[in-house]
């Protein structure tokens, strides 16, 4: 859709997967397409390979654009949003794959992880997505972070977070792996949630080396940026492909229909996990009951924690309510 005498250039785009697929005349056409560009670069070492084997097309890797910006440029927008809480320690779980769950992982760190306060920080306890500086503030006071999303574990990096990260089936795991070996943390990704194991909680991060890979390559990353400002415009001729053209209009309807598929199966799953929460209910008022009993006959630590324990059920109680209200 460009054309004429312009710049035409590209930051940090990504594959998602380490190989390109399509037929020969997909991929001829792609690469027409491609070497119209004046500079392409690309945020991970699997996308300049396939640039380069399959499209015969020089790129550069770049950091993902989040990373342009530094922790303080985030801390601003979490401290300038009013509609932010949390509580203290906590460990913090962002799953993408609607597949996975808690009950996933090993019966060793189910156990390890019991007593502990754990938060999906990618949606509220109504099941509603969280607002960007929320979530940024639960990744950044969080003690550790299970996901398998690229931009979590991002943030993880940006706040300095522990954390470990799970192998995905729908895609996305090439530029997770390529991103963990730029940084020497390709022992955080697991295959499965079975295989995280109570010591993966206790792995030591080297802040200060991370930390200086991520200033070297933020530097290379902003000046790409000022080359491509640089660049002097050249003419770029319109493009016409009827038979690709009706090809992507094909994968376009497919790929609305699998959304809406997904977004369908997601409803259900919401329902059956809110189902679930309102045949506990019982049981989750007796301990509301129990920990605020405890929380006023106690002291010192032991009241503090109770107190905590008591907040976390009301919260339970106070879902279930929105809940059933909703039905």
């Amino acid at each position: 859709f460009v054309y004429g005498k312009r710049t035409l250039a590209s930051y940090g785009s990504s594959f998602g997967v380490s190989f390109a697929n399509g037929t020969f005349e997909i991929i001829n056409e792609c690469q027409k397409l491609l070497s119209r560009f004046d500079k392409i670069s690309v945020r991970e070492n699997s996308g300049i390979k396939i640039l380069k084997e399959t499209f015969n097309i020089e790129g550069t890797e770049v950091l993902d654009p989040v990373f342009l910006l530094n922790t303080k440029d985030y801390e601003t927008l979490i401290n300038n949003c009013t509609d932010i809480y949390t509580t203290k320690e906590y460990i913090g779980y962002m799953i993408l794959s609607d597949k996975l769950g808690l009950g996933d992982i090993c019966k060793e760190l189910q156990s390890t992880l019991q007593g502990c306060n754990i938060i999906n920080i990618n949606k509220n306890a109504n099941g509603k997505y969280n607002t960007v500086e929320q979530w940024l503030n639960y990744i950044k006071n969080a003690d550790f972070i299970i996901t398998d999303s690229f931009h979590c574990i991002a943030f993880c990096i940006i706040f300095q977070k522990p954390f470990v990260v799970v192998s995905r089936s729908f895609g996305g795991n090439a530029r997770i792996v390529d991103f963990l070996n730029k940084f020497g943390l390709a022992n955080c990704f697991k295959e499965s949630m079975s295989d995280i194991t109570s010591e993966d909680l206790k792995n030591d991060f080297d802040w200060c080396k991370i930390n200086k890979i991520l200033d070297k390559e933020r530097i290379l990353s902003i000046k790409y940026l000022l080359d491509i400002l640089l660049l002097e415009p050249s003419t770029k001729i319109k493009y016409s492909n009827e038979k690709i053209e009706n090809i992507r209009e094909k994968y376009e309807a497919v790929y609305a229909m699998n959304k809406r598929n997904a977004a369908i199966n997601s409803l259900k799953q919401h329902q059956k996990e809110q189902l679930k929460i309102v045949l506990q209910k019982d049981l989750i008022k007796r301990k509301y009951f129990k920990y605020k009993i405890l929380s006023k006959i106690l002291f010192g630590k032991k009241r503090e924690h109770y107190k905590e324990k008591a907040k976390l059920y009301k919260e339970k109680i106070d879902q279930i309510r929105n809940i059933m209200e909703s039905f």
